[in-house]
C-alpha cells in the first residue's frame, strides 16, 4: 500500500463524570439535512404520525378556554393528559393492536389491570399537545400572540376554531366531552364510557369535517406570495406527493419523490423545478450524513473488543487495517462501475476516481444543480453505504470519496461549482462539513497533491472521527452532564465506549404520506377523487408559491 499520510491530531478525549447519553445526529450532520427539509416541507415534523392529534389539540385547547381553567401551561398539562389517557385507553379497548396512540404502552397496562372505572392521568411525559405544537402553530391553528401573552395555544379562528367545533361533533357528547366542558374535572371514566370515546374519536380516522379543515390547511386556497409564509414551503411538497399516487397508481413513497429530484425528465410542470432542485440539495446533504456515520460506523466495529475490555490503539493503524481490505473495498467501487482497470485500482490517482464518476453520469444538464442519467445517484450511494454498515461488511471506507465527487459535480465541479446552491450546502459552515468550506476546498487540494484513492479514503475518515468528536465536545460544553462520545481519543490512540448504528436523517416525508392517506386524499389505487382536487388547488397554487430560495 501507498504511504498514508499520518493521522493528524485529534481532540483528547478526558474521560470525566458526565452522564452517557445515546443520541441520533453524533457527527452533527443530519442538522443541515434537516435545515433544508424545513423549508421544503412544513406543518409536521418526526414525531407527528397522526394527523387527528392536531385536531384533538385545537379542542382541547378551546375546551379549556371555555371552561375558564388557570392560564397555566402546568394546569392545562394535566388537563390535556387525562383527555389523551381517554382517547388512547378508548382506542386501545377496542382493538390493542391500534398504532399512534399516545401513552399507549401504558393504556395497555392499565387496561390489563381489570380496573373498573380507570383513573384518567396523563400517561406519558411529552403529551401530544406537545409534540404537536409545532405542526399546530405552522399550519396556522394556533399560535401565541404578543398582544396577548398566555402559556396556552390560542387558536385562530378560521383554522382553529373551526377544527376544534369539527372535533367537538364527535367528542362533544360522550362522557368525555361533557367533563371536559366544566371547570370539576372528571378523574375516572368507565370501561362503557372509554369504548364510546374510542368509537367516537378513532385516533388514525379523521371525521369528514375534520378532515377537509385540516386539509385546507395543508393546501390552502391561497398563499401569501412570500418566503415568511409557511402554507407555501409546504404545498408544493405535498402536490409532488400527490402527483406521484397520480402517475403510479398507489400510495405514494418518499422514494418517488427523489426519483423526480434526480431525474432530467419528467411530466411536472414547471412550477415544480425550483423545490425539486431544493429535495436534490436535501439529497446531496443526506448522502453526506449517512455515508459518513456508515464510515463512523465501521471503525467503531474496528475498535469493538471481542473480550468485552476496550483497548487503546493507534488510530493509523485502525484506519490503515481497515482499507487493508482491498478485495472488498474494490467490490464497492465496481458495483458503482468505479473500478479503475489498473493493476492496483486503489492506488489509482483521486482525479481517476473523478473521470469514472463523470462517465457514470451521462446526459448531464446545464444546470445548476446538474443533473444525469444513468444509476449513479445520491440514494444509489447512501442505500450501498448504509447496507455495508447494517452487514457489518467493509467498504464503507471508499464511498466517502465517492460522495464528495458526487456533490462536487452536483454543483458544476470543483473548479466552476456553483457558489450560491454550494452557500445553500454549507448550513454550519466548517462545524458540519459545510460545503464551501471544507468538501470543496479538500478536495480541490486532494486533486492538485494527486492523491490516490486509498489516501483520500484515509484522510476523509480520520476527518469522520475527528468530525464526531469536536460534535460531543461541543454538545458537552453546552451540558457538561451529557457526554455522547462513542469512542475515547487520546493522543494518535483510539478506544471502543458504546457502539453505533448509522442512519439517514428522517426527511418526514413518510409522515406527510401517512397524513395524506388519513386525510383521505390518497389510497392503494392512487389519488382519491378529493385527492385530485388538492392537486390541481397545488398545482394552481405554484406559481403563488415563488421558486424556492
Amino acid at each position: 500500500m501507498a504511504e498514508l499520510p499520518k493521522v493528524p491530531p485529534v481532540p483528547h478525549w478526558v474521560r470525566s463524570e458526565a452522564r452517557a447519553v445515546e443520541g441520533l445526529d453524533l457527527l452533527g450532520l443530519r442538522a443541515p439535512v434537516a435545515r433544508i427539509g424545513a423549508g421544503l416541507l412544513t406543518g409536521i415534523t418526526t414525531i407527528s404520525p397522526m394527523v387527528r392529534y392536531v385536531g384533538l389539540r385545537a379542542w382541547v385547547a378551546r375546551r379549556y378556554a371555555l371552561a375558564r381553567l388557570p392560564d397555566s401551561w402546568k394546569s392545562f398539562g394535566q388537563f390535556a393528559g387525562r383527555i389523551e389517557a381517554a382517547v388512547a385507553l378508548g382506542n386501545l379497548l377496542l382493538d390493542r393492536q391500534v398504532g399512534g396512540a399516545v401513552g399507549h404502552d401504558a393504556a395497555v397496562k392499565l387496561i390489563n389491570s381489570g380496573k373498573d372505572p380507570i383513573e384518567l392521568a396523563p400517561l406519558v411525559k411529552q403529551l401530544a399537545v406537545s409534540a404537536y405544537a409545532g405542526p399546530s402553530d405552522e399550519l396556522g391553528i394556533s399560535g401565541y400572540l404578543a398582544r396577548r401573552p398566555s402559556e396556552i395555544p390560542l387558536l385562530s379562528e378560521e383554522r382553529g376554531v373551526s377544527l376544534a367545533n369539527a372535533v367537538d361533533s364527535v367528542l362533544g357528547d360522550t362522557e368525555l366531552g361533557r367533563t371536559a366542558a366544566s371547570a370539576k374535572q372528571e378523574s375516572k371514566l368507565s370501561r362503557a364510557d372509554l369504548i364510546i370515546v374510542g368509537k367516537a374519536f378513532p385516533i388514525g380516522m379523521p371525521s369528514e369535517t375534520e378532515r377537509r379543515v385540516l386539509a385546507d390547511c395543508l393546501i390552502p386556497e391561497t398563499v401569501a406570495e412570500n418566503r415568511e409564509n409557511k402554507d407555501g414551503l409546504r404545498v408544493a411538497t405535498y402536490g409532488l406527493l400527490l402527483e406521484a399516487a397520480e402517475s403510479h397508481h398507489r400510495v405514494p413513497r418518499e422514494s418517488d419523490l427523489f426519483s423526480f429530484a434526480t431525474s432530467i425528465a419528467h411530466d411536472l410542470q414547471p412550477g415544480y423545478q425550483s423545490w425539486l432542485n431544493g429535495w436534490l440539495l436535501y439529497l446531496v446533504r443526506d448522502q453526506i450524513a449517512a455515508v459518513h456515520e456508515a464510515a463512523m460506523s465501521e471503525v467503531v466495529e474496528e475498535l469493538t473488543p471481542s473480550d468485552d475490555e476496550p483497548h487503546a490503539r493507534i488510530a493509523r493503524e485502525v484506519v490503515s487495517k481497515l482499507l487493508g481490505q482491498t478485495a472488498e473495498l474494490e467490490q464497492v467501487l465496481e458495483s458503482l462501475s468505479l473500478l479503475p482497470t489498473t493493476r492496483k485500482p486503489l492506488q489509482a490517482p483521486l482525479a481517476v476516481l473523478l473521470e469514472l464518476i463523470r462517465k457514470a453520469t451521462p446526459g448531464r444538464t446545464i444546470g445548476p444543480p446538474v443533473r444525469w442519467h444513468g444509476a449513479l445517484q445520491e440514494p444509489a450511494v447512501m442505500n450501498l453505504a448504509l447496507e455495508l454498515a447494517r452487514d457489518k461488511r467493509p467498504g464503507c471506507l471508499v464511498l466517502l470519496p465517492v460522495s464528495w465527487l458526487l456533490t462536487s459535480e452536483r454543483l458544476g465541479g470543483v473548479r466552476s461549482a456553483d457558489s450560491v446552491l454550494s452557500s445553500k450546502l454549507s448550513v454550519g459552515g466548517s462545524r458540519r462539513l459545510g460545503v464551501s468550506q471544507v468538501v470543496l476546498p479538500v478536495l480541490k487540494e486532494m486533486l492538485q497533491r494527486n492523491a490516490t484513492i486509498v489516501q483520500a479514503a484515509y484522510e476523509l475518515t480520520v476527518r469522520t472521527v475527528d468530525q464526531h468528536l469536536a460534535t460531543a465536545w461541543e454538545r458537552m460544553l453546552r451540558e457538561p452532564e451529557k457526554d455522547v462520545a462513542i469512542i475515547h481519543a487520546d493522543d494518535n490512540t483510539w478506544s471502543y465506549r458504546k457502539p453505533f448504528k448509522a442512519g439517514r436523517t428522517a426527511s418526514r416525508l413518510d409522515q406527510a404520506i401517512g397524513w395524506l392517506r388519513q386525510l383521505a386524499l390518497v389510497d392503494d389505487l392512487g389519488c382519491t377523487a378529493e385527492g385530485r382536487r388538492y392537486l390541481a388547488r397545488a398545482r394552481e397554487l405554484l406559481a403563488a408559491c415563488g421558486d424556492w430560495a
